[in-house]
This record gives structure tokens, sequence and C-alpha cells, in this order.
């Protein structure tokens, strides 16, 4: 009776060592070593970001929506800010790249 519960021991110890050997490898398998699962960003240099900010035409904020525009009206006294950083709620237009974008108001879509 000894010898049949040891041996049933010894056989479940092996089978439990053998699975958590077996999970070990498909985990490993499955997530690719030494790679970050967060994306990889990169700083665009100078002729990217004019290439890319030459598409944009508008942009979209917490603050609100501005539009690419190409008009000559006369710039409001004031909520005028020269880069996409420096928005805020009171900004009507944005001048960035030498692009201008006025405020669409609220509720509109450009």
């Amino acid at each position: 009776m000894k010898l049949k519960r040891n041996l049933l021991i010894v056989i479940c110890t092996l089978v439990f060592i053998g699975g958590g050997a077996m999970l070990w490898f498909v985990v490993n398998q499955a997530i690719p070593n030494n790679q970050s699962q967060k994306p990889k960003y990169r700083q665009l240099n100078a002729a990217e970001r004019q290439q890319l900010m030459d598409t944009v035409s508008g942009i979209i904020t917490k603050y609100g929506t501005f539009k690419l525009t190409y008009t000559t009206e006369p710039l409001p006294d004031d909520g005028v800010v020269y880069s996409i950083k420096k928005i805020r709620k009171d900004t009507q237009v944005v001048f960035d790249n030498g692009h201008r974008y006025d405020r669409v108001p609220d509720g509109t879509k450009f």
C-alpha cells in the first residue's frame, strides 16, 4: 500500500513538473524575447514634419477644431498663437509651419 502511494506521488510530481515545463515553453514561444509590448515612437526631423504639416487640413484639440485657411482677413486682437503646443481654450487663430488655421465654430465640421 505504501509503495503504491509513493509511486502515485512520484508520478503526479513528474506530471506536474512536465506540465509546468510545457507551459513555460508555450508562453516563451508566444511572447517574443526582448521585445517590448509598447509601440516605439521616434521624433520627426524638420523635413518630415514639414511634409506632414503640408498635408494637414485641420487640427482637432480638446480646446476646439481649427481649419487650414488661406484667407487674408485681419487677425483678431486676442487668441493668436504661433505653435500647436500653445493652443488654449480662447485661441482663435493658429500659425504653425507657415500655415494659418482658423477656429471652426462649435458643431460644424471642416
